[in-house]
């Protein structure tokens, strides 16, 4: 096979990007010729644990840790063959050879399996490395000073910089031929699986997916030099019904491309997985309406193909909207959230989840639920339970690396499910039990608590529904998207009005329901201060942000912190004097009470009884006004 590969070699001291033709040997093994092979799988990584080994690399970088990329060259040919095996090669005047094949080629089915057998026995004997049982990819030394992702023959690696450079390095290239690219410093570059990791500062890496893939979706669907991009990735009628005509074959073809290359970027975009989800859905029998939300998700990447995640570590007990003081342990963060019978065809619902490990997004996925939920807390429940299964995982891939604690927060926006998991017992929901009972496990053992979150809140809330633009853009800042070519993260300014936005809710709530209840003048003052420390902080926030632009902004920030404040001070006094004339009135009902109480026991005829109840509200009156 000949193919041209995009790589990047030394000329002249320095690194240059260069086009590489690649030829090698391929082989094509056919299970009806050896049907009684068995257990062919090969352990290799996967989306959910893509972005672990980065995310401890930026927790222990100040412990001179560094992140290294390593691809082994040719490593088929580097296995020797374990049964005899014959080939049939025609060459270029078409004549017929057999050969005995002494190494593995490409194409072999039990190929990936040999090698990875090999390379892992390799490291066993040379570093004393040990595999993860539940994640057999994912290898560590066992002082836990060195840990490598095995995909195939690339490898991620992050350790300490002379367990990477005085001992791994050399063992490797004592018996393959290898390239590397280490990470140790602000500014630095490592490629893994066509996924560029930059480190701009001492806390950030960002996470970029390479840029043919979207120069390919634009080739596939013919996307107009000049259209314009969409602001939201999906279609206004993604979740209408579809009556549209099939796609012939040819488009067909080019349909299923399109989809397997967003699939494979779906990790890295999770503001559109919603509508990969979708179109993931329609491969067997996509339509005309299935092309037109296709075209409408690449025309929308075309406009950002700079946005791109980013990992900021912040600690092992902080969190996305706090910090976990209480505790002692690493907290490990799943938000949930699902979107019921949304699809106006089969009326399935739409689940969705967020992982985060100190800040940093680890694995987020949306899906279509199987079956067809008759509440909204069932949904909700499927939810809980996809995300929980994910972070499981996830929980203890870290706790093998690290040998420690580690705690699932599971955040539900449903009050409904949040009582089911909860409580003991299936009770009424006996089709959901294996579901409950696994989760409430998990609540008895102490390895997962449950916690309410807002739904406006849920950064979940990405990956169910079609989202307006200022709405999506402010989850994809809770999320931690970046935008490369302004060099600031995506939806900053629209996350901090929203948060704005719902602190002023919940203080005019805690307002009307105080003003309904008997409040004294005491419990008015504490609300008054409450609402002009919130509009100092969050004035302080604004002339913050304001500062760093250019213009009107900033005095206008000072403005409106002043006016808000004047605001709130007036709200307060009104609420004050309404609090005390209703203090007031109260006193003089209780009053009135106890005076007509004797009188309408000592009265005699009911002719005279009036009368004297006239005379005593008076004299009441009197002693109020006194």
């Amino acid at each position: 096979m000949r193919s041209w590969r995009d790589k990047q070699i030394e000329l002249d001291g320095k690194l240059t990007r260069v086009w590489l033709r690649r030829s090698r040997f391929l082989a094509r093994e056919f299970s009806w010729l050896s049907d009684d092979k068995q257990s062919m799988f090969s352990p290799a990584s996967s989306a959910i644990s893509s972005r672990i080994l980065p995310t401890v690399f930026l927790q222990h970088k100040a412990d001179d840790w560094v992140l290294m990329s390593c691809d082994v060259q040719d490593a088929f040919l580097t296995v020797r063959q374990k049964e005899p095996t014959m080939v049939i090669a025609k060459d270029a005047a078409g004549r017929e050879q057999a050969y005995a094949l002494g190494r593995v080629l490409p194409g072999q089915r039990a190929g990936s399996l040999l090698w990875n057998e090999a390379i892992t026995n390799h490291l066993k004997d040379v570093l004393d490395m040990e595999e993860c049982t539940i994640y057999p990819s994912m290898l560590k030394t066992k002082d836990n000073k060195l840990f490598i992702l095995l995909h195939v023959d690339d490898f991620l690696v992050t350790g300490h910089v002379d367990m990477v450079e005085k001992r791994l390095i050399p063992a490797l290239k004592s018996s393959y031929k290898i390239s590397d690219s280490i990470i140790r410093q602000m500014g630095e570059e490592l490629t893994f699986l066509k996924r560029s990791h930059v480190l701009l500062n001492d806390e950030l890496m960002l996470i970029k997916p390479h840029h043919t893939h979207i120069s390919h979706l634009k080739e596939i669907v013919s996307v107009h030099p000049k259209a314009y991009p969409k602001k939201t990735p999906s279609h206004p009628s993604i979740d209408d019904e579809d009556d549209t005509v099939l796609l012939s074959a040819e488009m067909m073809a080019k349909y299923r491309s399109a989809v397997g290359t967003l699939l494979y970027l779906a990790a890295d975009l999770p503001h559109c997985q919603h509508c990969i989800r979708f179109l993931a859905t329609k491969m067997t029998a996509a339509t005309e309406h299935c092309w037109q939300v296709l075209k409408h998700l690449v025309l929308y990447l075309s406009g950002t193909q700079d946005v791109c995640l980013s990992l900021n570590f912040k600690g092992q007990q902080r969190g996305v909207f706090h910090d976990y003081t209480s505790v002692e342990h690493a907290i490990v963060e799943v938000y949930t959230d699902a979107d019921w019978a949304s699809s106006k065809g089969d009326r399935r619902s739409i689940s969705s989840c967020a992982i985060f490990y100190g800040g940093c997004l680890l694995h987020t996925a949306s899906r279509t639920q199987k079956i067809v939920s008759l509440s909204s807390a069932e949904s909700e429940m499927y939810a809980a339970a996809s995300g929980a299964c994910d972070a499981v995982l996830i929980i203890g891939i870290l706790t093998w690396m690290f040998d420690s604690f580690f705690q699932m927060c599971l955040y539900l926006d449903s009050a409904a499910a949040r009582g089911i998991i909860n409580r003991r017992g299936v009770g009424k929901v006996r089709h959901l039990s294996c579901r409950c009972l696994c989760l409430q496990a998990g609540m008895a053992d102490g390895s997962m608590i449950v916690s309410p979150i807002s739904g406006l809140k849920n950064p979940a809330d990405i990956g169910t529904k079609r989202l307006n633009d200022q709405r999506m853009r402010a989850l994809m800042f809770l999320l931690g998207m970046f935008d490369s070519m302004n060099n600031c993260h995506v939806g900053e300014v629209e996350a901090r009005a929203f948060l704005q936005q719902q602190d002023l809710k919940q203080a005019m709530s805690s307002l009307r329901r105080l003003m309904k209840s008997d409040v004294d003048a005491s419990g008015a003052l504490q609300l008054m201060m409450f609402m002009n420390a919130l509009s100092v902080a969050r004035g302080m926030d604004d002339s913050a942000t304001a500062s760093n632009h250019v213009g009107w902004g900033w005095w206008f920030g000072y403005l409106l912190q002043i006016m808000t404040l004047v605001a709130c001070m007036i709200a307060g006094m009104v609420f004050l004097v309404r609090g005390l004339a209703r203090q007031q009135q109260r006193a003089q009902i209780h009053v009135e009470n106890v005076v007509e109480a004797p009188l309408a026991a000592v009265d005699g005829p009911a002719v005279g009884r009036g009368r004297r109840r006239v005379h005593a509200r008076n004299i009441v009156g009197q002693m109020v006004q006194v």
